[in-house]
């Protein structure tokens, strides 16, 4: 502030390749914005372009803004061309609503996002990243919330993702989302046809497919190695750090994944299911009055019961957490038969868990794979039961679930 410094010397006192200038200029009701992305390297001009609208509409131009120089850095640093897809306006500001209420990760905030997301295809339907964040909010609906029953709903996401790649055929976030359809379904094969496709288009992009996947094969360290990489090279991207949370409370390393939930949560602070999962960190780390009062924060139906059902018990009140427990059966229990079989396995009830797994494979339910890496099932490993399981899933040969 106050000294006259370049654009490169601004850069490289920022320790940056790229900088954003730009000028305001306000006449009325009109705005008049001029912006150039500039590289630091040598101080010359790879894009701009000037804005004039009215003051009702400055948050459209900045998303708008932000677009274009995120897809003119992709082309500069993956050094291709980009092409861009052509897209109704307000079409294109319901699909950056509709991102932005997903990305808060609350039920109300994903009902909402799959309404304007329908609602932007409904205006303009020939644009594929709004098919490809209906499929993925397709899933969220279904498999992590529950929030209705719908035996078409793998279907319905598939067409979704199929649709997105009618229209762009090299959108890898596409091939990621059918990928989950895919093993949503159980067809393994296909999962990771559509994950290699993905890889084969941007290895950085398709990371949270592959370790999904890895996942699913109770490969969690192979996962982990996956995020870690992808959160190095974007580290802004917050949803990583849940992501991390989760498979390193699989691993019981709690500590760390206590970090990477408080990370998710500074950027989140709103989000029931990541209130309910560090429940279950301070769950796994014998700090059950914590998890207890960590609870209290998720205000989802779902998740605060599922959880509760294992507080109460752990803190000892038995005929609460009975009665808990027959709660989520009746709410739930038509819906989540492989989280049922999670909480007999907490309480050490063999028979019952085994009774729900199986219940959960008969109907290959889309959420099982990867409960199954939970660490309160080893209170089954030894019984013989769990090696014919496992054995029956069919894994691939290189799986990484225990076996006796």
């Amino acid at each position: 502030k106050g000294k006259e410094l370049t654009v490169t010397e601004i850069g490289k006192k920022l320790h940056v390749n790229h900088v954003l200038e730009g000028s305001i200029r306000k006449s009325d009701n009109t705005f008049r914005i001029a912006v150039q992305l500039i590289d630091v390297s040598n101080g010359n001009r790879i894009w701009s372009d000037t804005y004039n609208q009215e003051i009702k509409d400055i948050f459209s131009i900045q998303d708008e803004i932000a677009s274009k120089v995120i897809m003119q850095l992709m082309g500069t640093l993956l050094e291709k061309p980009i092409v861009s897809e052509t897209v109704n306006t307000e079409a294109y500001n319901l699909y950056l609503q509709a991102i932005q209420l997903r990305n808060q990760n609350t039920r109300e905030s994903i009902i909402n996002a799959e309404k304007l997301t329908r609602q932007s295809i409904k205006i303009d339907s020939t644009y594929s990243k709004s098919w490809q964040l209906l499929g993925s909010i397709i899933n969220i609906v279904y498999d992590r919330y529950a929030i209705r029953s719908n035996i078409n709903w793998i279907k319905e996401g598939k067409e979704a993702a199929n649709k997105a790649i009618s229209l762009d055929s090299n959108y890898t976030e596409a091939y990621e989302t059918l990928a989950v359809f895919n093993r949503a379904e159980w067809d393994f094969k296909s999962a990771r046809t559509n994950i290699k496709k993905a890889l084969k288009l941007s290895a950085n992009k398709s990371v949270y497919g592959a370790a999904s996947l890895a996942i699913d094969n109770g490969n969690i360290q192979d996962a982990i190695e996956l995020k870690e990489s992808s959160a190095k090279l974007n580290p802004i991207n917050d949803i990583q750090y849940y992501s991390l949370a989760l498979d390193y409370s699989w691993i019981k390393k709690y500590d760390i994944a206590e970090t990477y939930m408080q990370k998710y949560l500074l950027a989140r602070p709103n989000s029931d299911i990541a209130h309910s999962f560090m429940a279950a960190i301070f769950l796994g780390m014998g700090k059950n009055e914590k998890a207890l009062v960590e609870l209290e924060k998720c205000k989802d139906p779902f998740w605060n019961l599922y959880r509760k059902c294992m507080v109460m018990y752990a803190l000892g009140n038995k005929k609460e957490a009975n009665s808990l427990l027959q709660s989520f059966l009746d709410e739930f229990g038509e819906n989540s038969q492989p989280n049922i079989a999670h909480v007999y396995a907490f309480r050490g009830e063999i028979d019952n868990a085994f009774k729900w797994l199986e219940i959960s494979y008969d109907i290959r339910d889309q959420s099982l794979l990867e409960i199954l890496n939970y660490p309160e099932f080893e209170n089954l490993w030894g019984d013989p039961r769990w090696n014919t399981f496992i054995n029956k899933l069919g894994l691939p040969e290189d799986h990484g679930f225990h076996l006796d």
